[in-house]
């Protein structure tokens, strides 16, 4: 289960990415240097170490690509 929801599709080539601390599941608690894992609503999931956290609730991640897994049984396959 995700911790914090991300948009994959702002991923840039170094894969960082930025949320938004309120996008955190009840109870999360981020924190700098922390690994959580993050994931969209289509269950593509990853783990991401938070690099920034600002005081107007942006969340800056470094993906593990190594770890991202997608959710097949949700992915659509044009035939």
């Amino acid at each position: 289960m995700r911790q914090l929801w991300v948009d994959f599709n702002e991923v840039d080539k170094r894969d960082h990415l930025t949320s938004l601390a309120e996008f955190a599941e009840k109870g999360v608690v981020l924190a700098l240097g922390q690994t959580i894992l993050v994931g969209d609503d289509d269950g593509n999931l990853c783990s991401a170490l938070v690099t920034d956290l600002s005081d107007d609730g942006l969340v800056g991640l470094t993906l593990d690509m190594g770890t991202f897994t997608q959710d097949g049984a949700r992915t659509a396959v044009a035939i």
